[in-house]
């Protein structure tokens, strides 16, 4: 059984290391890499996974309608792999799997589409993590709490806590993407399921210079497409895009973290809990 993942990659050079090699040791057979103008060693760390891994690194317009790359990225995957099955991840979204074994979910599952869970991390004041840990990743504070949240949020409060929406893993075929690839369309594509044995740790919030120059990248993608987020569609990152040139995102991140002495309350309160025991949870 094949399958293969799409991914978008904007100046990830902290995480995507981490993201690729979750994704590969779960059992996925290749990986395809749209880079829209990384700067900061994003592209030099993917050709040297290259080495290790079957990845494709392809050149995107980071100008160009997201949805649009993404559909570029499956018809490449298509003709290059022909996969059993595509998935649509982020660099900031590591992947787990029961006993790492992605393949043998699969082989047991009869959807034509799987929604799988995200979780946010909470990000709080000294957060230093190393992603290249398994059991570190897995110890990391998410929201459990279903909270949802809209564009009239208040200021200087966290964005985090919300119920994110899920990504979805399918049948390879040309399907449609909806917006932020939280679901596809194809009339091949019959039975939808939830799964509960797979998650995602989401990683938007990690340290100021990494959400600072994403800001910026967005910012600037607005400015020479206004199309580029239709709607409210990534209404947290138009937020953002205004607070850059209002000169208060210093001021906005630090409303995203916890004080270490508020977890604790939090953790008792069964607001947030670790990633090991929410998936412990979902894997049960």
């Amino acid at each position: 059984m094949k399958i293969t993942a799409l991914m978008g990659c904007l100046d990830e050079e902290s995480l995507i290391e981490a993201a690729v090699t979750l994704l590969f040791s779960s059992g996925i057979s290749s990986l395809v890499i749209t880079d829209l103008g990384s700067t900061d060693g994003s592209i030099e760390i993917i050709r040297r996974l290259q080495k290790q891994y079957e990845i494709a690194l392809l050149k995107g317009d980071p100008c160009l309608e997201v949805i649009d790359w993404g559909i570029e990225m499956q018809k490449f995957a298509l003709a290059e792999y022909s996969p059993d099955y595509l998935m649509y991840i982020d660099p900031d979204e590591m992947f787990f799997a029961p006993n790492h074994d992605f393949v043998h979910f699969l082989q047991g599952c009869d959807a034509d589409v799987i929604k799988i869970p995200r979780f946010n991390a909470v990000p709080y004041v000294g957060m230093n993590i190393d992603y290249s840990s398994k059991d570190k990743l897995l110890d990391m504070f998410v929201y459990r709490e279903k909270v949802r949240l809209s564009p009239d949020h208040p200021l200087n409060s966290s964005l985090l806590e919300h119920t994110i929406a899920p990504k979805v893993l399918f049948k390879a075929c040309n399907a449609l993407f909806l917006p932020g690839f939280h679901d596809v369309r194809h009339e091949t594509l019959k039975k939808s399921i939830t799964t509960t044995e797979l998650a995602y740790l989401h990683l938007p919030i990690t340290d100021f210079s990494r959400f600072e120059r994403k800001v910026k990248n967005i910012h600037k993608n607005i400015l020479k497409n206004p199309s580029y987020f239709k709607g409210n569609t990534g209404w947290q990152w138009q937020r953002w895009a205004k607070i850059l040139e209002d000169g208060n995102l210093q001021s906005e991140f630090n409303s995203q973290l916890v004080e270490k002495d508020a977890l604790e309350i939090q953790f008792k309160n069964e607001k947030i809990g670790r990633m090991r025991q929410v998936f412990q949870s979902v894997d049960s």
